[in-house]
């Protein structure tokens, strides 16, 4: 079932305060059987001041006909508009293997900015597109459903970051969720294809601190499926030692650092909406070398 302006993008102010930005955006909400998820924008970005924001429930298969799914860009004066439609894109360009729950318009999940264009991680169809925000042009970059042999499974590519020239993206794999299947590819923006860390479980975020060391969002640990208090974050050191910095988080669905250097979460990101949370990770004592962290709203 969709709405075609049920979803928003909201702005959170260093005291906690959130306003709305931008409203009347697509969303999408699936049969209860398949757990009533609701779905809308999926990520955000700023080109200077311009936001671009990402949108995963628009589009004729999630039962929004009017608004695709794609990159809406904000007019500065409270409305958006459509620059890329990503939707029609998708449908003209299927996977070379698709999914058992393949949806038409797909369900992108994040993106990044790089140089002129935002790459887009799409996990229903396994691609990874490149979509310039000033002409709207869209390019495949790779579709993991047929590169390689081994990835002819559905693995599900989520959150993808840039980092020391590369892309990097985390993977959700198949359900019945399989535990320390999921991992973090890096991708060269010439197409390279190469594994970089793997023995994860539902990659739902990823980011890298200036220590060049691999921060890795689980949605839920030791369980079948999405369930409640079993996310949890592994900062993945460049001598390849892991720590479990935060356990017991509650659906998380993304992470990103701020300009504070403090790792910033998005907690109860599954389930009823008015239910999210941003959640903040920072050390307990603030000496340089400590490993001990807390998590605060």
């Amino acid at each position: 079932m969709g709405n075609d302006s049920n979803s928003r993008i909201s702005r959170i102010d260093w005291q906690g305060t959130r306003t709305t930005f931008l409203n009347y955006l697509p969303s999408t909400v699936t049969s209860a059987a398949a757990g009533s998820g609701v779905t809308g924008m999926a990520d955000v970005t700023f080109v200077g001041n311009t936001l671009y924001g990402l949108s995963s429930g628009g589009g004729c298969s999630h039962g929004v006909s009017d608004i695709p799914n794609g990159i809406i860009k904000s007019t500065g004066t409270g409305t958006w508009k459509l620059i890329a439609d990503y939707s029609q894109f998708l449908i003209s360009h299927p996977p070379a293997n698709l999914s058992t729950d393949y949806t038409a318009d797909g369900n992108p999940w994040s993106m990044v900015k790089v140089g002129n264009d935002l790459y887009i991680a799409e996990p229903n169809q396994q691609v990874i597109d490149r979509i310039s925000y000033i002409t709207g042009e869209i390019q495949r970059m790779i579709d993991l459903s047929k590169t390689y042999p081994s990835l002819t499974h559905w693995i599900g590519p989520t959150s993808i970051i840039y980092h020391n020239g590369c892309l990097y993206f985390g993977t959700l794999t198949s359900f019945p969720l399989v535990q320390g299947a999921a991992t973090v590819y890096k991708l060269s923006l010439d197409g390279h294809l190469s594994l970089f860390a793997t023995g994860f479980t539902a990659i739902m975020g990823i980011a890298f601190d200036n220590q060049n060391r691999l921060y890795v969002l689980e949605n839920t640990v030791g369980a079948p499926g999405p369930s409640p208090n079993l996310g949890d974050i592994v900062r993945l050191d460049p001598s390849g030692k892991r720590h479990v910095l935060i356990s017991g988080l509650n659906l998380p669905t993304a992470i990103t650092f701020g300009p504070d250097g403090r790792l910033y979460i998005s907690g109860s990101g599954i389930g009823a909406p008015g239910t999210g949370q941003i959640l903040q990770l920072s050390f307990k004592c603030e000496a340089v070398g400590s490993d001990n962290y807390a998590a605060s709203n």
